[in-house]
């Protein structure tokens, strides 16, 4: 009986759990998110930090590396960020939410992850 009880109990509990899925970010969250703030991440393995101002413009830091300045948006139409460098023009980006991990994603890349810091930090100090 006892044992009866317990794995009702563990099969209601499990039951409970909602085990979460990557969802895509909006347009909207994303623009929120990223406006006025840096992110914290990796990417291929190495650390970097990016503030986006409320003007258009971001700051990329790599770790060990220099400073650069380029401009972002983020696309309604297709739910994407996008960012322009010199070097490279205009390239979009989703975001997916895992839980409480944020991620960038581009056809053919692993996803990337990231963190919001609330204002400018592109500093390693």
């Amino acid at each position: 009986m006892l044992k009866s009880a317990i794995a009702a109990s563990l099969f209601a509990l499990m039951s409970s759990v909602v085990l979460a899925e990557p969802v895509a970010v909006t347009a909207s969250e994303i623009k929120t998110l990223l406006t006025g703030n840096s992110i914290e991440g990796t990417w291929s393995g190495d650390e970097y930090k990016q503030y986006f101002s409320t003007s258009g413009s971001t700051t990329y830091a790599q770790r060990g590396s220099r400073e650069t300045v380029g401009k972002w948006r983020v696309n309604e139409q297709n739910n994407k960020y996008e960012s322009w460098w010199e070097r490279a023009g205009w390239s979009g980006y989703g975001v997916i939410r895992d839980g409480e991990q944020l991620f960038w994603t581009s056809n053919g890349l692993e996803p990337q992850p990231f963190k919001v810091v609330q204002g400018h930090h592109v500093n390693w100090d």
